[in-house]
Parts: C-alpha cells; sequence; structure tokens
C-alpha cells in the first residue's frame, strides 16, 4: 500500500536550501510538512502552529507556502536556527561583505568577554573564548542593539531579527566544529573535558575563517532557497514559549503539524550546550532550569506525580509495568521520568486542543521505543489521550526508523534482539469543545 504522505526522515531536502542550514537531530523533512499541508488542503489564511518548532521546518516551509505562522520553541538556541530561517534569499549577495565587517569590528574590541564567569571557558581556553565572544558581540552591535548583553533569552530574544540570527547559526556551528573532540556516538550528547588541559586551544584566524566558512556555506543555501509565497502577507511569530503554556487565545489556530519530543530520555538540552553558552546561559542556573522544564529530559522535577485516568489505558499500563520491572531503579527514577514525560505531553495536548478551532487538524509524528524489555507505543498513547479531549483519528502512517537511540544502546540487546524503530504520522480531527 502506498503512503499518502511522505516518510518524516530527513532526506535530501533536510540538505538544501535553509533547511540545510542547521543539523538537529529532531527535525522532519521539509519535503513531509508539505506534503502534510497539500493533504490538509487548507485555506490560505488558515494559521498553522508548531509548539515544539526545534528548528523551523513546520515554520519555513509554511510561510513558503503562503500560510501565517507560529512557532514556538523552550529552548533559545532552536528560537534563534528558526528565526534564521526567515531570512529573505536576495540578500544572499551582501552576507559576505557584512561578514567581513562583522569580523573587522570583533577585532577591534580589546577584551572578548565582560563577565566574570565566562560559560564557553567550560570547553575552550580563556584566549579561544575570547575571539568567539568578540564575534557574538559583533553581531550583537550591528545587528541588534549597541547595548550589549551576554545573555540573549526570554525577552531579550525578540529584538533579534532574521539576518542576526544567521549570523549567530554560523557562529553556532563554528562551534560545533572546534569542540568536535568532544562529540560522541550520540549525536544528542557533548561531553565536557575532565581536565582543564583537555579544553580546545585553537587560534584567532582559524576561528574568523571558520565563521567566514559557515557564512559563505549558508550564503549558497539560502540562494538555494525558495522565496515566500507573496500571498502570505504576515509574518510568523518566531518566539520562546513553554509548549504547556501556549501564549494564544482559544481556538485561533487552524492546523498544528509538529513532533512532541520523543520518550526516549533524549536531553535537547545538553545538545545545544555550546549554543547556549554562547548566549552566556549559566551552566548551574539556566541550563540547569532548560533541562528541568524540557519534555523528556532525563532530570527528575521536585513535584509531586499525578497519574490521572484520562491519559488511557496504554499509558497507565506502560507505567504500571516499568514501575514492577525487576531491573535496578525501575520503580524509582525510570518511573518518575516516565511519569513527568506523560504529564507534560498530556499537559501540551490539551493546551493544543484549546488553541485548535473546532473543526481544526492536529498532526503529530511520534516514535515509539522500549524500557528494557517493555514496549512504549508512544502512538497508541497519544491516540487515546487525544480521544479524552474530542480528537478523532482521521489518518496514522507508520514509518520504519532504522536509525534511533535504541541503536545506539549497545546493552539493549540484553531486552531484545531488534533496535528497529516506527515512526507513526497522527492526523487527529478536532471535533466539538474539547479542551
Amino acid at each position: 500500500m502506498n503512503s499518502i504522505l511522505s516518510n518524516p526522515k530527513r532526506d535530501m531536502s533536510s540538505k538544501n536550501g535553509k533547511a540545510g542550514f542547521y543539523d538537529y537531530y529532531a527535525s522532519f523533512s521539509p519535503s513531509f510538512v508539505r506534503d502534510t499541508l497539500s493533504y490538509l488542503d487548507l485555506k490560505k489564511d488558515s494559521r498553522i502552529l508548531d509548539p515544539w518548532n526545534g528548528s523551523g521546518t513546520t515554520t519555513q516551509v509554511a510561510q513558503e507556502m503562503g500560510y501565517p505562522t507560529i512557532g514556538y520553541d523552550i529552548n533559545p538556541v532552536m528560537v534563534i536556527v528558526a528565526k534564521s530561517k526567515k531570512t529573505d534569499p536576495d540578500l544572499a549577495v551582501s552576507l559576505h561583505t557584512l561578514c567581513l565587517e562583522i569580523m573587522n569590528k570583533a577585532k577591534r574590541y580589546r577584551k572578548g568577554s565582560q563577565t566574570d564567569h565566562e560559560p564557553l571557558e567550560t570547553w575552550f581556553y580563556p584566549e579561544t573564548a575570547g575571539v568567539i565572544r568578540k564575534l557574538e558581540r559583533a553581531i550583537q552591535h550591528l545587528l541588534i542593539s549597541e547595548t550589549y548583553s551576554l545573555l540573549l533569552a526570554g525577552a531579550a530574544l525578540k529584538p533579534i531579527s532574521s539576518l542576526a540570527a544567521f549570523f549567530y547559526v554560523a557562529l553556532f556551528r563554528s562551534l560545533r566544529d572546534l569542540a568536535n573532540p568532544f562529540f560522541c556516538t550520540n549525536p544528542t550528547w557533548i561531553k565536557k573535558p575532565k581536565q582543564k588541559e583537555e579544553r580546545v586551544l585553537a587560534q584567532a584566524d582559524l576561528i574568523y575563517h571558520l565563521f567566514q566558512h559557515y557564512v559563505q556555506e549558508m550564503a549558497n543555501l539560502l540562494g538555494q532557497s525558495q522565496r515566500v509565497n507573496s500571498r502570505c502577507a504576515s509574518k510568523p511569530i518566531l518566539e520562546l514559549a513553554d509548549s504547556k503554556e501556549i501564549p494564544l487565545p482559544n481556538e485561533s489556530i487552524q492546523a498544528v503539524i509538529s513532533s512532541p519530543p520523543y520518550c526516549t530520555r533524549i536531553d535537547y538540552t545538553v545538545a545545544t550546550s555550546l549554543e547556549l553558552a554562547l548566549l552566556g546561559c549559566a551552566e548551574q542556573t539556566d541550563v540547569k532550569r532548560l533541562r528541568e522544564k524540557t519534555i523528556g529530559s532525563p532530570v527528575i522535577r521536585k513535584e509531586d506525580l499525578n497519574i490521572q485516568e484520562n491519559w488511557g489505558a496504554a499509558c497507565l499500563d506502560t507505567l504500571e509495568k516499568i514501575r514492577l520491572h525487576a531491573a535496578k531503579a525501575s520503580q524509582s527514577y525510570y518511573y518518575k521520568t516516565y511519569t513527568q514525560y506523560f504529564t507534560s505531553v498530556y499537559q501540551s495536548l490539551q493546551e493544543i486542543s484549546r488553541v485548535l478551532k473546532n473543526d481544526g487538524s492536529c498532526v503529530l509524528v511520534v516514535q515509539d521505543s522500549y524500557y528494557k524489555d517493555i514496549h512504549v507505543n508512544l502512538a497508541a498513547i497519544i491516540e487515546q489521550m487525544g480521544q479524552t479531549l474530542t480528537w478523532q483519528l482521521a489518518l496514522q502512517e507508520d514509518f520504519p526508523a532504522k536509525q534511533n537511540m535504541a541503536g545506539l544502546n549497545s546493552r539493549s540487546a540484553h531486552y531484545r534482539k531488534t533496535t528497529m524503530a516506527t515512526e507513526s504520522v497522527l492526523i487527529f480531527n478536532k471535533r466539538g469543545g474539547g479542551v
């Protein structure tokens, strides 16, 4: 049987145009979003929301197709990445000159940092961190404000233009290149040096060269990008927000296209540690709070666990099996992390239902997983949660996911023979006044 939709997994369309700006593990392909919007066949004034916007694939493609779009993410790094994709392709020819201007301004600064504690020094020697900070400071001064602010989080993200975001992403990529020794087989993790002597020491010329290289590479991708459909008069809204508290009025959205964080204990915050350090986020305060708030984080929050019947039988049965499992820490740490996950997911679905119009559609990409030998059928769990919100499942398409977190864990073979996973596309229609 032929699929109606394309596989949501990243494909060649994820490397071309603006989609190639930033390699994000959790993103899905632009071709999937195009297929989905064509399938939904919405009016061009329909507002599209992605409450877990990540690298901004939904908002980028929907805008290019002429729809007014809104994207929220709890991680300031991903808001900047999404904003970079708003950059007008007509600017591609001017970016090299602006890059030289940024570098020249950075070289004129006497000091690379204006803080007693430089977060980048976790991975880099002070001299290297100082050069990186000079570049970040120059981007701010030339493209945001003459008043330099180290921490670009919360309300401070709003004045960041797509052009400023473009150069931030180029600097993000330079950082990841420099810190390559600290990356491992897990694409969502970055190590920290055990000794200060293990930190990276890079010459200023190399740092400037990398920055210029990525600006040029992204400019080339931008030049290949599709122009925004002229029928879309409104600019996309890309802001920092928690999916459990969506800052929109009731019944204001026609369709949601998104992918909630998978139930695989991926630490999305740690995955962007370098970029958060560039934004000035201190590890023991800002990063810690973000880890606690991010859905699917392996960090235990200090809160009461209240399991609800309306999560559905599939969810409750899965939690009970985890609680009773013989493996160490099953009924303590792991039971708590899974309960936290389902608590946050259900709260988010309630918020989505609140802002979704009564004839609206919600498209979610989810992936199943395992706790030891216990199958966590996230598609079935989300479907049952949706039923309690008066959502009707209109379509489900399943795709094999060969590359997944289980395949990276050699210990999983102790509990099961296969590391294959299934990625499911669930399309719901909201009926009635469920919230």
